[in-house]
């Protein structure tokens, strides 16, 4: 099936924490996307998680002993212990659109112009300075769990 060979290719961890089970952060992926695919396809639109719960969701599931405290009530996502906590989020590298991460909110567009102008990698070297600016002050252990999309493929 067409569909099974695509989902071979549609994870490419990156430095992935060990308490990350990448099987199944997998097997969840690959089912959203499964279940979407006709609509990407049809609309000609990137292949992505279908909703921000479900990818906070998919990594809860993923992660042993985690608990979902996110729910927009918190700047993290999922909690792994009393000092590890994990924000999930998206970033869209297609077109101009961008899903900027809650602890990193205020980028006032300027993720937005990088990625309309195709500069990519000076889009994510922005991402990882304001992320290191906002969060080097904490005294916890804190992951950014971010789900990059482009029209075929998610890294994370």
């Amino acid at each position: 099936m067409e569909t099974d060979n695509k989902c071979n290719f549609v994870l490419e961890p990156c430095k992935i924490p060990k308490f990350v089970n990448l099987d199944i952060l997998k097997k969840y992926v690959c089912g959203d996307l499964k279940n979407n695919l006709e609509y990407y396809e049809d609309t000609n639109s990137n292949y992505k998680i279908s909703s921000s719960g479900k990818a906070e969701w998919i990594s809860h599931k993923a992660i042993s002993g985690s608990k979902m405290i996110g729910g927009g009530n918190s700047s993290y996502d999922i909690q792994i212990n009393n000092k590890t906590f994990i924000d999930v989020g998206g970033l869209s590298l297609v077109n101009n659109y961008t899903n900027e991460k809650s602890i990193i909110q205020n980028f006032s567009g300027d993720l937005d112009i990088l990625f309309r102008e195709k500069m990519g990698d000076e889009a994510i070297t922005l991402f990882k300075e304001k992320c290191w600016k906002n969060i080097r002050s904490i005294r916890m252990m804190i992951y950014i769990l971010c789900y990059m999309f482009t029209v075929l493929k998610m890294y994370i």
